[in-house]
């Protein structure tokens, strides 16, 4: 995701924030919250689909005859131009996942979302409403699946800008439809709906983009003597790449889900609030690299490891030095919407500092992974499990565990999390250590110290 969708994504949690605070009871805000910070939930099924498709699309753009492989394999298959026939395999089989995917968010959302949920719902005003917000989003989030191949598609022949684009326009329009709705109407259902309808014409729009780059489906099992099995190529790498996202998606949020079970409606809002920053703050800091992955992918598909590890060392520097800079001026934020009349909740800066540590060192692990999965060997399902298991099995046994502890046991979390994903980078390429100085311990060490003040100041 760039910059610009990021952005736009942002504001379509944040605008309808101030609305809603004024003109709804909390126990509808925190239920608000509650159901956009299911869209982490889509992404996690997708898992690594998205980055395996436009990989192996690239591949295959680039004139390879394999989707697997070394440099040297690729290159001893490779044909002049874009291989075409390949091309219109794997998104025919991309389509089939995909829809496969559908119907396992549908069965998901309908069960134990609907379990996740089901105490906020019924603290609601009008539980009616709720059900009728929860039916919405949960159709309306099936376009987001159903469009992840053409998008893969437009990576990989170099449209991405005009990918990003219609993904950025889509979110901007329901950042702007929904608190207009919201103001006019009073209504969080069509509120709610307002946000994600422009997926509908991103959907075709994107189609139509895709089709005119050349974008084929076929279900042909024909495939020459150096093509490999598509399906099966997929399906090994998406378990653990859908495993792994499940397990970091939890790890980020989980704590947001058990929080629900038990807290208050503002403490909720507020926790959820924090976590959705998080998580805006860290797919923006990611942009770069997901930006760059197609290039990488060509790199390492001309056997071009030079050009693929400096690129990769501009990447991880920029992300870590972006996620510093986004997460230190945000409780001040807070603070002068509060001093302008702007009452929204949020949780106090010490969890804001431990929470923005936790956050640094799992984004220098997680951009070490993405740089990893060059190599289309997926290792997410081993480092965010382990990531998740020494999150979220330590709360298990707490009897309604506090915010402070929820942030601490983060912290430890992500420290072998980020030292698992940093290894493989140094087998797999030789990736210096002392590169991380400047990639995690100067930026950490920047964020607490203009962070540690403000708890003092701001309490």
């Amino acid at each position: 995701m760039t910059a610009s969708s990021v952005v736009a994504r942002a504001l379509a949690m944040a605008l309808p924030l101030p609305v809603l605070y004024a003109y709804f009871d909390t126990s509808v805000v925190s239920f608000w919250l509650l159901i956009i910070t299911f869209q982490a939930i889509i992404g996690a099924l997708s898992g690594s689909l998205p980055t395996i498709s436009m990989q192996m699309l690239s591949y295959a753009f680039a004139g390879s005859d394999r989707l697997t492989g070394s440099t040297a394999d690729h290159q001893a298959t490779q044909t002049s131009g874009p291989n075409r026939r390949l091309m219109a395999r794997v998104n025919g089989q991309l389509r089939i996942v995909f829809l496969a995917l559908t119907v396992l968010w549908l069965l998901f959302a309908t069960t134990g979302g609907t379990a996740i949920i089901s105490r906020s719902l019924s603290a609601l005003p009008d539980v009616e409403q709720g059900w009728m917000m929860w039916a919405a989003f949960i159709i309306l989030s099936i376009l987001r699946l159903l469009v992840q191949p053409l998008m893969a598609f437009l990576f990989a022949v170099g449209e991405t800008a005009s990918a990003r684009r219609a993904e950025a326009c889509t979110w901007l329009a329901g950042a702007l439809l929904t608190p207009l709705l919201l103001w006019i109407t009073h209504n969080p259902v069509i509120g709610l709906a307002s946000l994600y309808a422009p997926f509908v014409v991103q959907y075709f729009v994107v189609r139509r983009w895709a089709r005119k780059h050349g974008f084929e489906c076929t279900s042909s099992k024909i495939q020459s003597e150096n093509e490999q099995p598509i399906l099966s190529l997929v399906w090994q790498r998406a378990w653990r790449g859908t495993i792994g996202t499940f397990a970091g998606m939890f790890t980020l949020y989980g704590g947001g889900f058990i929080f629900a079970q038990y807290a208050s409606a503002s403490d909720l809002a507020a926790f959820l609030l924090a976590l959705n920053i998080l998580g805006f703050i860290q797919q923006f800091a990611m942009s770069p690299l997901y930006g760059a992955m197609p290039a990488m992918a060509a790199y390492y598909a001309n056997g071009n490891e030079q050009k693929l590890l400096e690129l990769a060392d501009r990447i991880i520097l920029k992300s870590s030095w972006l996620t510093a800079a986004m997460l230190v001026p945000v409780p001040i934020a807070f603070a002068v919407a509060h001093a302008i009349g702007v009452d929204i909740g949020f949780v106090p800066v010490s969890i804001w500092l431990m929470l923005a540590i936790a956050t640094m060192i799992a984004r220098f692990g997680a951009t070490h992974l993405h740089l990893f999965a060059v190599t289309n060997e997926i290792k997410l399902h081993i480092a965010n499990g382990l990531f998740g298991c020494l999150y979220l099995m330590p709360l298990m046994f707490v009897d309604r565990p506090s915010l402070t502890l929820f942030a601490a046991i983060q912290v430890g979390a992500a420290i072998p999390y980020a030292i698992y994903a940093r290894s493989l980078t140094l087998r797999a390429f030789g990736y210096a250590l002392q590169r991380d100085i400047w990639a995690i311990v100067l930026p950490i060490g920047a964020a607490m110290l203009l962070l540690a003040p403000q708890i003092y100041w701001l309490g």
